[in-house]
């Protein structure tokens, strides 16, 4: 398990994992019957497929600070 495991989809899907930090590319996702546009590498339940190899913007990313900011 690890830190992003235990954050919500939807906090996920509206500040983190909007897109792949260095591609921009994306995905539709479909949660609790609403489509996101999400990064890629996010599977159906919403985990990083990429977790332990991911880019350093994931890596770096202060959740904390940014859910602070709202």
């Amino acid at each position: 398990m690890n830190d992003c495991d235990e954050c919500p989809i939807e906090t996920k899907l509206t500040s983190c994992c909007l897109c792949h930090p260095e591609t921009y590319d994306t995905q539709f996702f479909v949660f609790d019957k609403n489509l996101y546009v999400a990064c890629p590498n996010l599977d159906e339940t919403a985990h990083c497929r990429i977790y332990d190899s991911r880019p350093t913007p994931c890596k770096i990313f202060d959740c904390e600070k940014h859910l602070t900011e709202w």
